[in-house]
């Protein structure tokens, strides 16, 4: 999560060369919004995934 966070920081803010602690990061709203990307990243992992079978339309004719 962290690393996450501070990948955030450094888009928002390129200039920067010294890394933020954690405790600004987590002032700035970065952990919170690191927090939230990846348990989402974490719950795409983790569904499962539908039989392309399943997923396609049948045609009308189909079995004729």
């Amino acid at each position: 999560m962290y690393e996450k966070a501070l990948e955030l920081y450094m888009y928002d803010h390129p200039e920067t060369q010294n890394k933020p602690e954690i405790k600004e990061l987590q002032e700035a709203g970065y952990m919170h919004t690191a927090k939230v990307l990846v348990l989402r990243e974490i719950r795409l992992e983790n569904k499962p995934k539908q039989n392309r079978a399943e997923t396609q339309p049948r045609s009308l004719t189909h079995g004729i």
